[in-house]
């Protein structure tokens, strides 16, 4: 089996399964938070990694999707900060 046929079937229910367990074990943060962001990228990795160079997305779109992942990340985490503070 392939890494690219591994990461596939293990999508999207299986993402903290397939991702290494160091990148889990801070506390601090919300997991489910973690886990979209994971998600986000395993499905542009996929995209990335097609048979045929005319199914793969464009590394343009790959930047811009990588931008907005990050942007998307920094929002939840601003958002997860103030719901702590509040409670």
């Amino acid at each position: 089996m392939t890494l690219t046929h591994w990461v596939s079937k293990s999508f999207p229910g299986g993402v903290l399964d397939i991702v290494d367990i160091n990148l889990l074990k801070k506390e601090k943060e919300d997991l489910s938070l973690k886990e979209q962001c994971f998600s986000s990228i395993m499905k542009l990795a996929l995209e990335c990694t097609r048979q045929t160079s005319e199914k793969r997305i464009d590394m343009e779109n790959v930047v811009s999707r990588l931008h907005k992942i990050k942007a998307k990340i920094h929002e939840d985490a601003r958002y997860a900060e103030t719901k702590a503070l509040l409670l």
